[in-house]
């Protein structure tokens, strides 16, 4: 156990009051999860298995049971975690993500359409609208929605393996990547689950892409049309199909790319700042144009997936990302190989690059390399990276030492992201345990108004750029007067 104090000192800059805060932590959590555990818990989780391990078989066909098993047991185990460790309060910029539907500040149509700081939110928006409308509000949903738009995305990029003809050990490797921990504050909070709808749509656009069939295209077009109403970063595949456009203007299709990919742009970003009149384009987060060669920052978000939540690993994850560009370049000038081949045949490569490259120019501080909301950045990446050198990878892995390689890089993968401080079970946990706090403040009648101020404290991490007066009306019509 000191030694584990002693590693949590290390990774906390010698906070020590932060590393017994944690170890506390870790014992209410234990409680919490012998208090909700329960038989029919259990029972659930185990059909929960069996069902996608049946659903994962029928859609991929003949594939090794081995992948099956591994796909279904994680997809079981994030829904075990959000099941057994629930929360239901909105977290952050979530509050100001849905003020104005309750409150009526605005229009509906200036609510829906209007940004947030330099997002397009539309589709999450009308989601919330109509989880409001049919479900009265249950925001647990969007928990369970982000764990399914990854099962799915699971499922095409394995396809996509199959397609490509990746070696079972790399394919294991590609599903830990997409089962990362570190998903877990892009699943558990409302806002964020853009990023794992995004995350779906970029794994379709590439199937659809590299399966290069007219109807694949036309559902393409509907991508490049919903993508970046769902957030920024959605202009990552407008960008991509631009520059896919270019390559093929001598087909019809190449053009249809382009002139999708501007009328995209016109009505994501272009007709909602002309018409309507509250952007809330915060003052700070306009994008800094003279530090502009921050962009070479982008890399960083590359070696992301690798590390636990410490900005002590942002610098590490920076030179992972351009030792990585670097091999990539090394073996596509020794194999003489051009951008067009990895703009036809590696379009997921392609668009995690542009994704990074949007990221490092509106949010250019080096400690949001490590940051958990930009996983997915890094999952795109390395599963780029490991279908351009799956041959090489499958000729220098030594027989010998293949299993030993495997298991230890299996192992690694996943307890780094589920099982380290502040990501996967502990971040889940650590919500849970705030929720049934809340939640048992109100139930005890002890007054309201201390309770809202503890709310407060606890869901905006002791921040205080949120309205007091918004933040009290919302508590009573989301929570209290439900």
């Amino acid at each position: 156990m000191n030694s584990l104090f002693n590693f949590c000192l290390y990774l906390a800059n010698n906070k020590k009051s932060k590393c017994s805060d944690l170890f506390n932590e870790i014992q209410s959590i234990e409680n919490l999860f012998y208090s909700n555990i329960s038989l029919k818990l259990i029972l659930v989780t185990f059909l929960i298995f069996i069902f996608h391990y049946f659903i994962s078989k029928k859609l991929l066909g003949n594939i090794q049971n081995k992948i099956l098993i591994l796909l279904s047991f994680l997809t079981t185990l994030f829904y075990f975690i959000i099941i057994v460790f629930s929360s239901n309060f909105l977290w952050v910029d979530d509050w100001s993500l849905l003020d104005s539907l309750f409150l009526k500040d605005v229009t509906f149509s200036n609510w829906l359409f209007r940004f947030e700081n330099i997002h397009n939110h539309s589709i999450i928006k009308f989601l919330v609208y109509l989880n409001n409308v049919i479900l009265n509000l249950d925001f647990q949903l969007f928990n369970y929605l982000s764990v399914f738009f990854i099962y799915l995305s699971s499922i095409i990029f394995i396809k996509i393996f199959i397609k490509l003809n990746l070696s079972l050990p790399l394919v294991a490797i590609a599903i830990l990547f997409m089962f990362s921990g570190k998903l877990f504050p892009s699943i558990t909070q409302l806002i964020n689950i853009s990023w794992t709808l995004n995350f779906l749509l970029i794994s379709l656009f590439s199937y659809n892409l590299l399966n290069n069939k007219t109807f694949s295209h036309y559902y393409n077009f509907l991508i490049i049309i919903l993508a970046p109403n769902i957030f920024g970063s959605g202009f990552a595949i407008l960008g991509f199909s631009i520059i896919f456009g270019l390559y093929n203007l001598r087909e019809k299709i190449g053009l249809n790319y382009i002139i999708f990919s501007i009328l995209s742009f016109i009505f994501a970003y272009i007709l909602p700042k002309f018409f309507i009149p509250v952007n809330n384009l915060a003052e700070g987060e306009a994008i800094d144009y003279i530090n502009i060669i921050k962009i070479f920052y982008f890399p960083g978000f590359f070696g992301n997936v690798f590390f636990p939540w410490s900005t002590i690993f942002s610098l590490p994850s920076l030179f992972i990302g351009y030792f990585q560009l670097l091999i990539l370049i090394y073996f596509a000038i020794i194999k003489k190989i051009k951008i067009r081949y990895f703009i036809s045949n590696n379009p997921i490569l392609i668009i995690s690059i542009f994704t990074a490259l949007l990221v490092a120019i509106s949010r250019p501080e080096i400690s949001r390399f490590i940051q958990p909301r930009y996983v997915t950045i890094s999952i795109l990446f390395q599963i780029g990276f490991l279908l351009f050198l799956r041959d090489d990878l499958k000729r220098y892995l030594n027989k010998r030492y293949k299993n030993l390689f495997l298991t230890c890089a299996l192992i690694y993968i996943f307890s780094i992201g589920t099982l380290t401080p502040y990501l996967g079970v502990h971040w889940q946990a650590k919500r849970s345990l705030v929720n049934y706090q809340l939640e048992n403040c109100f139930k005890l009648n002890v007054s309201k108004f201390k309770c809202k101020d503890l709310a407060y404290e606890k869901l905006f991490y002791g921040g205080n750029w949120y309205s007091r007066s918004k933040f009290n009306k919302l508590m009573d019509i989301l929570f209290i007067e439900k």
